[in-house]
């Protein structure tokens, strides 16, 4: 199991947290699309020499609010940043795999209850989706890196897409906080399914707030660890500053 951290937005430059990841002794950090001094540093090319000097690993995890499962004018945007992605990275050794969320689309809230549009619109969404993740896919085997693709909610209509797409022999990132927030549906799909986890996002949550360090929410994290070693899969500790990540990551190891 390699551990690492997701690059903070305290920071400001891959160096910063490099450095960290130093400090703690990590094997790799998850780059945020969504920042721009990461999203620069990869793309201008730095991060191959930064990794390969600090003998670092590296993810992307591409932009959160990514909907590949969207109209086609804002999917095939999405599709063309992904594969440039591809195309700077693909001789990259220390880069090897690209997150992207399975978003839930557009809510519609009516006396209180959320409705989810691509419920309603369900095969026309499964059919984007499905044409965009064997596109990127495609992309990613190409050039040996692997697409994984991490839960955030899952209604009733996701859980079919994502039993759907562990048939179709696609790994996946399992984010704790976010299932424990969601009464653990992933946990209990996994229980009856063996889904391919490469990777898992390990951070508390007391059931309002996610992300928490370690040591300040219900979650058992000894539980989840023990799961992710059983997949010998990437972990990040997901919290969110410098603080959290020096408390959590010492009792990561020890536990």
């Amino acid at each position: 199991m390699k551990l690492g951290m997701s690059s903070l937005l305290e920071h400001d430059s891959v160096e910063d947290n490099i450095r960290l990841a130093k400090n703690l002794d990590l094997d790799f950090i998850e780059l945020n699309y969504n920042f721009n001094y990461c999203r620069m540093a990869i793309l201008d090319g730095k991060i191959s020499q930064l990794l390969k000097d600090n003998n670092l690993e590296a993810t992307i995890h591409f932009f959160d609010e990514a909907d590949f499962g969207a109209i086609d004018e804002i999917r095939d945007t999405y599709i063309k940043l992904f594969s440039q992605i591809i195309q700077v990275i693909e001789n990259i050794n220390e880069i090897k795999s690209i997150i992207i969320h399975l978003n839930p689309g557009p809510i519609v809230t009516i006396n209180g209850k959320k409705h989810y549009v691509y419920e309603k619109e369900e095969a026309d969404f499964k059919t984007r989706l499905y044409d965009s993740l064997e596109t990127l896919n495609d992309l990613c085997l190409k050039n040996n890196k692997q697409l994984i693709i991490e839960n955030t909610v899952l209604p009733n209509f996701l859980k079919k897409v994502y039993l759907e797409l562990k048939q179709k022999d696609y790994y996946f990132c399992y984010d704790i906080g976010h299932d424990y927030k969601d009464k653990y549906k992933i946990n209990i799909l996994q229980q009856s399914h063996d889904f391919n986890f490469k990777e898992f996002h390990i951070h508390n949550s007391d059931g309002f707030k996610d992300h928490l360090a370690l040591n300040k929410g219900l979650i058992n994290i000894n539980y989840f660890k023990t799961m992710a070693l059983v997949h010998d899969a990437m972990v990040v500790i997901e919290v969110k500053n410098e603080s959290d990540l020096k408390l959590s990551v010492p009792l990561f190891k020890s536990i």
